[in-house]
C-alpha cells in the first residue's frame, strides 16, 4: 500500500491516535485496580480517538478500493481480504489465546477482588470469529485483559461488508450516507425511550446493552471517512476549497479539541468527530497543513507500529499495575504514578516495536507477494 499510495502525515496521525488511546487506558487501569481515579476526562478523549481510527480506516480503505475499481474496473476481493488478514489477525489471535491459556490463569493479569466468572462456551467463539464485541450482549466477563478488542471485531465487520459495496453499488456514497442516517435516527430512538417510555428495570438493562453495543458498532465513522475518501479521490473542488480554508481548517481543530473531553457523553458527538477528523485527513492529503510534527521519521515509525501498541498496551497495563501493587504508598504517590506511566508507554511501544519487526513485517511483506 504504501508503494502505490502514502499521505504524509497519516502515520503521525495513527501514532496520536493510539498515543491518546494508551493515555485514556493508563489512566482507566488506575480505577480498575484500587488506585487513586485517573484523569476522568481521559474517557472521553479515548473514545473519539477510536473514532479516529475508525474515521481513518474508513478513508484509507475506500480510497485503495476505489482507486483500484477506477483503474481495473474491478475490485479484487481475495487480495483485499488477505492483505487485511495479513495485518489484523496474527497479533488479534495471538492475544486471544493468550488470554485463553496463559493471561486467565495468572495473578500478574488478574483484576483484583472477585470476579465474574467467564463463560467459554460463549466467550471463545465470539473472539475466534471476530465477534469480541458482541460478548457484551452475552457476559460482562470480558477475557482478562482482552475488553479492548471490541474495535477489532467493529472493524472487521465493516471490512466484511464495505468492499461488496464499493464493488456493487452504483452509488456507494448513498449507502454510506444511509448508514450515518440509520445510526443517528437509532440514537435518537434510544435518547428517546430512555427518557420517555415506562420501562422496566429488565427493560432498562436489556435497552442499556443494547445501547452500548451500537454506541461501540461505529459504522458512521468509517462511513465519514470513505466519502472523504470519495471527495479527495474525485477531486471535488469546490468542496476541497472550502474544507481547506485556512479559517475552516483551524475553526475545525479548536471544536474538535474543545469538543475531545466529552466523547462518552453522546452517540451523535462521534458523526461530529469523524467529519472534523475527515477534515484534517483531506487537510493532510492535499498538503495544505503543515505536517512536520506528523511526519518525522521517529513519528512515522511509530505511526506504522500503531496497531501493535494498542494491542498489547492492555496486557501491559494489567501486567505493570499488578506488578507495581507491593509498591504503592500514598507517601510516594507523584514517584509512583511516574513510573506507573512511564512502565506502561515503555513496554506497550518496546514490545510492539519487538512484535512488528521480528513478526507482522514479514507476514506483511509474505502476503503482498
Amino acid at each position: 500500500m504504501r508503494k502505490t499510495f502514502y499521505i504524509r502525515g497519516l502515520d503521525g496521525l495513527r501514532f496520536l491516535g493510539s498515543f491518546l488511546v494508551l493515555f485514556h487506558h493508563t489512566e482507566r487501569g488506575k480505577t480498575l485496580f484500587g488506585y487513586p481515579a485517573g484523569l476522568s476526562f481521559t474517557k472521553g478523549i479515548g473514545d473519539a480517538s477510536m473514532t479516529l481510527f475508525f474515521t481513518l480506516s474508513g478513508f484509507l480503505i475506500t480510497y485503495i478500493l476505489l482507486n483500484e475499481k477506477k483503474k481495473t474496473g474491478t475490485i479484487s476481493l481475495p487480495n483485499f481480504y488477505k492483505k487485511r488478514i495479513s495485518r489484523i489477525w496474527p497479533l488479534y489471535y495471538l492475544l486471544v489465546f493468550s488470554s485463553i491459556f496463559f493471561f486467565e490463569k495468572s495473578d500478574l493479569f488478574a483484576l483484583p477482588g472477585p470476579q465474574e466468572p467467564t463463560d467459554y462456551r460463549i466467550a471463545i467463539p465470539l473472539y475466534l470469529f471476530q465477534m469480541p464485541n458482541f460478548h457484551v450482549f452475552f457476559s460482562a466477563a470480558m477475557l482478562a485483559a482482552l475488553g479492548h478488542l471490541w474495535t477489532i471485531g467493529v472493524e472487521e465487520q465493516f471490512y466484511a461488508i464495505s468492499p461488496l459495496i464499493i464493488k456493487r453499488t452504483k452509488n456507494f456514497v448513498k449507502a454510506f450516507v444511509i448508514i450515518i442516517s440509520i445510526k443517528i435516527f437509532i440514537t435518537i430512538a434510544f435518547a428517546f425511550s430512555f427518557r420517555f417510555l415506562a420501562l422496566t428495570i429488565d427493560q432498562l438493562k436489556d435497552l442499556k446493552t443494547l445501547s452500548r453495543f451500537l454506541y461501540n458498532l461505529r459504522f458512521e465513522a468509517f462511513a465519514v471517512g470513505g466519502i472523504a475518501a470519495f471527495v479527495f479521490l474525485e477531486k471535488k473542488e469546490k468542496i476541497l476549497d472550502f474544507i481547506n480554508r485556512p479559517i475552516i481548517k483551524y475553526t475545525n481543530l479548536v471544536i474538535l479539541l474543545l469538543a475531545m473531553p466529552f466523547g462518552h457523553w453522546s452517540d451523535t458527538l462521534h458523526v461530529v468527530y469523524a467529519v472534523c477528523f475527515s477534515i484534517i485527513i483531506i487537510n493532510l492529503a492535499t498538503k495544505t497543513t503543515p505536517v512536520f510534527f506528523l511526519d518525522n521519521k521517529y513519528i512515522r515509525y511509530l505511526g506504522q507500529i500503531s496497531y501493535g501498541i494498542y494491542m498489547y498496551q492492555a496486557p501491559v497495563i494489567y501486567l505493570v499495575s499488578n506488578s507495581l501493587r507491593p509498591y504503592y504508598s500514598s507517601e510516594h504517590l507523584i514517584l509512583w504514578n511516574i513510573t506507573y506511566s512511564v512502565a506502561c508507554f515503555a513496554l506497550s511501544i518496546g514490545i510492539a516495536i519487538v512484535s512488528y519487526e521480528l513478526v507482522e513485517r514479514k507476514i506483511i511483506a509474505l502476503a503482498r507477494k
